[in-house]
């Protein structure tokens, strides 16, 4: 059974990634129509502008710390 993900489809990878280190099988079926908080985004998705603030926080160090248990 797919994950359905109420996000549009720059998400999926993430949440695709996510499920993966999680063990999940399930795969993640983007939806290219999907609206974020109902607003219909472009090719940069919710990416920042051009001077973003960026963390130092990577997925996996996350992940790590989430209490997610395989």
């Amino acid at each position: 059974m797919p994950a359905r993900v109420a996000a549009p489809s720059p998400w999926a990878a993430f949440v695709q990634r996510f499920l993966a280190a999680s063990e999940s099988t399930r795969m993640v079926i983007a939806d290219p129509q999907a609206l974020y908080s109902g607003a219909a985004l472009d090719s940069r998705g919710i990416a920042p502008g051009d001077n973003p603030r960026l963390g130092s926080t990577r997925f996996d160090d996350w992940f790590a710390r989430s209490g997610v248990k395989k």
